[in-house]
């Protein structure tokens, strides 16, 4: 039984030995484990700290080349639009900043300078058209100033004719206005007691002075219409407006001004002669009339008989003593016409020749009555 027992105790302690056998040797394998995984993530944390450092490098060098890149670029704009004072600066500055900072674009290095070579070689290119442009822009406005002068001066000359003409228009029409001042005058009475001759014989002394100013006044307007067009000078682009451009402006507001006046003075001889010529017409009317009734009138006034001769011999018209007092009475008169109404008895006259014409015209066609007509029966 001992010897069982022992043989237990033997058999137990052998198992414990393997047992912690078994779990010395599991710890040294974990103990591995970790030792190898710590290694692994050591290396792994090596592998990211160098990637992250790599990367780092990496983006500094492309920042370094970005920066290098945009300050030539930046240049490089400027040469673009670089102008002609300022060019050898900006090409000067170009070099300097490529010296400096050509070496940090990296791989863009060629591209870079490629494009420096085409903004210089652009900028020499703008900056040549626009010399040629700029030299042809001034000798164009040369040209045109040299034509501005040339026009002005052709204008001033005709300007200075112009302003002759409408000069002698002026005292022409001046000429006529003092010339008609003793006809349109208000204190002339001319038409009172003037004759038609008198009348047109002093409407005859202005007809000259009238025809003076018209062709004067006519021949500035010709001449204007004619040279308007090469005395109106165009103000030039900065450059002063010509002093010839005023100067016509007044002297067609003189033209303007005076053949107003000459045309008022005209209208107003037209209306003076025509209301003189009206009167007197009218007076030599009244003066025919006085003397008809003068050549039948004896005491200075027409009686009954003598109205009957008036009549007859005037108008061809007979009347009868009867018709005679109708038109007494209708004139309110016992014993004669006197000169007052003799244009009334020359009305009542006309009245009974009216009334005598339209009696027969009602005698010829009463009734379908073929009294008078013209042709025989049977032609009808």
């Amino acid at each position: 039984m001992p010897q069982n027992d022992q043989q237990r105790w033997d058999l137990q302690a052998q198992n414990r030995r393997q047992h912690e056998q078994r779990r010395a040797m599991q710890k040294r394998e974990e103990e591995m484990r970790q030792q190898q995984q710590a290694e692994v993530m050591r290396k792994a944390a090596e592998r990211k700290m160098q990637m992250e450092e790599e990367q780092r490098r990496l983006a500094e060098r492309q920042r370094m080349e970005q920066d290098a890149c945009t300050s030539i670029r930046s240049v490089c704009q400027k040469l673009r639009y670089v102008q002609e004072e300022s060019f050898q600066q900006v090409q000067q500055e170009l070099y300097e900043v490529m010296q400096r900072e050509l070496n940090n674009c990296g791989h863009q290095m060629a591209r870079i300078r490629e494009e420096c070579d085409q903004a210089a070689e652009q900028a020499r290119q703008r900056l040549q058209e626009a010399a040629e442009v700029k030299a042809f822009q001034e000798k164009k406005k040369a040209e045109m100033l040299e034509a501005h002068k040339a026009a002005c001066a052709k204008a001033e000359e005709l300007v200075a004719e112009f302003t002759a003409k409408v000069e002698a228009a002026e005292q022409a029409a001046k000429a006529l206005a003092e010339k008609a001042e003793p006809f349109t005058s208000d204190e002339s009475g001319m038409g009172d007691q003037s004759s038609e001759d008198k009348i047109l014989e002093e409407a005859a002394k202005i007809d000259e002075a009238k025809e003076e100013a018209t062709a004067r006044t006519s021949e500035s307007q010709e001449y204007l219409t004619q040279h308007k067009a090469t005395m109106t000078v165009q103000d030039l682009p900065g450059q002063p407006p010509a002093e010839v451009k005023q100067v016509l402006s007044k002297v067609m507001d003189r033209l303007l001004e005076t053949t107003k006046k000459k045309d008022a003075v005209m209208l107003k001889i037209h209306l003076v002669k025509s209301k003189a010529l009206k009167r007197s017409k009218a007076k030599q009317v009244m003066e025919e009339r006085k003397a008809k009734f003068s050549k039948y009138a004896k005491d200075g006034v027409l009686d009954k008989k003598q109205v009957v001769a008036y009549s007859k011999k005037e108008f061809g018209f007979a009347l009868t003593e009867v018709a005679a007092g109708k038109i007494f009475k209708a004139l309110q008169v016992t014993k004669g016409v006197t000169t007052a109404d003799f244009q009334r008895l020359r009305v009542q006259i006309g009245i009974l020749r009216e009334q005598k014409k339209d009696q027969s015209r009602k005698r010829v066609f009463h009734h379908g009555d073929r009294i008078g007509w013209p042709f025989p029966h049977d032609m009808v």
